[in-house]
């Protein structure tokens, strides 16, 4: 009598060949791969060759020379730039508590404000300031510190070319 072949073998001895298959002619492939002493000159296009896979150094001194163009005109001049940035300060020293004003200072002939801080010496307190008209930044203030207090404004100047 023949012994019965269930399927499960069946697959399972399928697959055990295709393994084998697969193995043993994977060198094979791999031996029969095209080299380039067996590529024909002028046969590749671009069509071949991977996109991306070229970097400039593969291409010939004179290819690379060609992908240089003329230069093209000037552009157009820029915005004006800032020159001779500089801060100045102005200081009023011993500030009676409660007293109330304004504290300003101007930029250099020639130079504008560009921003302004002002602040006490010995308090957190804020201190309001304006960049007012076009050489001019003041500290308007109120001491609230509960003593005697300096107070420093800076202004940051500079050259705006028109």
């Amino acid at each position: 009598m023949l012994p019965r072949i269930t399927v499960s073998a069946s697959v399972a001895t399928l697959a055990l060949t295709g393994a084998v298959l697969v193995a043993a002619t994977g060198g094979a492939v791999a031996g029969s791969l095209i080299t380039g002493a067996q590529v024909q000159n002028g046969s590749l296009t671009g069509k071949d060759i991977k996109d991306g896979s070229l970097k400039t150094g593969d291409l010939a001194a004179k290819t690379r020379s060609d992908l240089t163009g003329a230069t093209g005109p000037a552009g157009p001049v820029g915005a004006p730039g800032l020159s001779g940035i500089q801060t100045v300060s102005a200081y009023l020293f011993e500030v009676a508590s409660g007293a109330a004003g304004s504290l300003d200072k101007s930029c250099p002939a020639g130079k504008v404000p560009l921003s302004a801080t002002a602040f006490w010496d010995d308090s957190s307190d804020a201190v309001q300031v304006v960049v007012g008209n076009v050489s001019t930044a003041t500290a308007y203030y109120v001491n609230e510190t509960g003593g005697q207090d300096d107070l420093t404004l800076n202004v940051r100047c500079a050259v705006v070319a028109p």
